[in-house]
């Protein structure tokens, strides 16, 4: 997979195909993903053998 963010426009790709993209704010975002063919994630909370995965993204800072 791979992440972009340019601006605000967030898009991810899996094997050259778009897998999402989505407009964020921000320099942090966090994604909480359901298992797969359960049902989706309406919250954060994870524990363990749930099935689901919580990700925090960060925006890099660029070098100079």
């Amino acid at each position: 997979m791979k992440r972009v963010l340019t601006g605000h426009e967030l898009t991810v790709t899996m094997s050259g195909q778009v897998f999402f993209q989505a407009t964020i704010a921000g320099d942090t975002v966090r994604f909480c993903f359901g298992p797969a063919n359960g049902p989706r994630a309406t919250d954060f909370p994870t524990a363990a053998g749930d099935g689901r995965t919580l990700s925090t993204w960060v925006r890099a800072r660029q070098q100079r």
